[in-house]
């Protein structure tokens, strides 16, 4: 097995960031996508209220693993799409990711709902079970309070974000985020 030297890597992210840059002028969005915007406590506010709904998500994998074809009322999930788009935008890289697998797995339930509502849906196939399995490993974080940048311990660092919970006005935070995510979610 060959592996790429660092100068082969670099060649390779500067293509993709190229073709990246040329995707976005095609679709008439700005070069570099906007900033992500919300903070470090807002960001484990939001990720406290999707751990509900990643025990939801694992289940649902599992369940097309084994082969069956749930339907799912998405409706009922419109809080937690609306969470995990949010929070896909956090400055807390290990929650970005967790946002974007909690999003995957909902992207892959309307596809699935459409396929079995169509008649068309034969069972998972190998790419339903490859993206399902890296979309359940972006949430499976492990210690998102770890911070390797950081000098603050994990302990200190649990309770420092936990007081700031609770002592934020969550539903205007929210509000606002939410506000300027719909403002700029087309710039994505």
């Amino acid at each position: 097995m060959r592996y790429e030297t660092n100068e082969e890597i670099r060649d390779s992210i500067a293509e993709l960031t190229e073709r990246l840059r040329q995707i976005r002028i095609e679709r008439g969005v700005p070069e570099e996508a906007p900033e992500d915007f919300v903070e470090e406590t807002l960001s484990f506010a939001l990720y406290n209220r999707l751990l509900p709904f990643k025990k939801i998500a694992v289940k649902y994998a599992s369940i097309i693993a084994e082969g069956g074809a749930p339907t799912v009322d998405l409706a009922k999930l419109e809080e937690y799409r609306l969470i995990a788009a949010l929070l896909s935008k956090s400055k807390v890289d290990t929650l970005s990711w967790f946002a974007a697998g909690l999003g995957e797995i909902l992207t892959h339930m309307k596809r699935i709902n459409d396929l079995v509502n169509s008649d068309e849906y034969d069972g998972p196939t190998r790419n339903d079970l490859s993206s399902l399995s890296l979309a359940v490993s972006f949430t499976d974080m492990g210690d998102v309070y770890h911070d390797y940048q950081s000098t603050e311990t994990f302990y200190d660092r649990k309770q420092r974000i936990a007081a700031e919970i609770e002592h934020m006005d969550f539903d205007k935070e929210y509000a606002e985020a939410l506000a300027h995510y719909e403002s700029i979610k087309h710039l994505l």
